[in-house]
């Protein structure tokens, strides 16, 4: 299909079901055999999605939604009915842990899964046919500034400040989910030379989600949980000689 049609608004969040192309509708009639999902309205300007036990919600903007935003959000779904294990778990396992709870914020971890997902849907999201364009906004921007990196400072000595790691591991998978072909050297090479040992954990955290099969999911042959898990391991080990402030 063309891409100005694909990008055409759509309104009217109460008819919104008649409204889906056709490739929405079939994502929808797949997330359906796992999920009731309902669609409401709200002032943000962008989409969101919600999944409680087995029933999901979508929000959009009636104002400011087209198609390629509703196949976003419902790819969001889709991708729970696949299975496995999701970035809450890192921050489950790190809220009482008096180290790890100032570095893994419940933002941070939402981000991370975020970013995960979009990394393994988007192939999805091409496939029905839509502009790369149109996957996030500002698609074509930096995910991350080169400044706000060189001015982070995340500590002195062994000395290291929980909020500002947040914002170091934040940055770094951003630019690693980043769909587009912007040119990040500068930035890794500033987050690198932070540190470079908390950078090498968090690429090779990504490195295993980037090589993980998300169609095969298995609990014992083919896990994402062991992927979560040697990343909360790293980063145990990571902090058990500094003070994280």
């Amino acid at each position: 299909m063309n891409s100005c049609y694909m990008r055409k608004v759509v309104r009217h969040p109460e008819n919104i079901e008649d409204l889906l192309v056709e490739q929405n509708k079939a994502v929808l009639e797949e997330v359906r055999k796992k999920y009731t999902v309902t669609f409401e309205n709200h002032d943000e300007p962008y989409g969101e999605s919600f999944t409680i036990n087995q029933s999901a919600t979508i929000y959009l903007n009636s104002s400011d939604m087209t198609n390629a935003t509703i196949a976003h959000e419902l790819l969001h779904i889709w991708f729970k009915t696949l299975g496995g294990f999701t970035s809450n778990h890192i921050y489950l396992a790190s809220v009482n842990l008096p180290k790890q709870s100032k570095i893994f914020s419940k933002q941070l971890c939402d981000h991370i899964g975020n970013c995960m997902e979009h990394h393994k849907f988007y192939p999805k999201f091409l496939e029905m046919g839509y502009n790369p364009k149109d996957f996030i906004r500002n698609a074509d921007k930096e995910q991350s500034n080169l400044l706000s990196l060189k001015c982070l400072i995340l500590g002195r000595g062994y000395q290291y400040i929980g909020q500002n790691v947040d914002a170091f591991i934040g940055n770094l998978i951003s630019i690693y989910a980043h769909h587009r072909p912007v040119n990040y050297s500068k930035h890794l090479k500033v987050l690198k030379r932070k540190d470079e040992d908390l950078f090498n954990l968090v690429t090779e955290f990504w490195y295993r989600w980037d090589k993980f099969d998300v169609y095969n999911i298995d609990p014992v042959f083919n896990s994402d949980y062991d992927i979560y898990e040697n990343f909360i391991g790293d980063i145990g080990e990571w902090v058990s000689n500094k003070i994280i402030l």
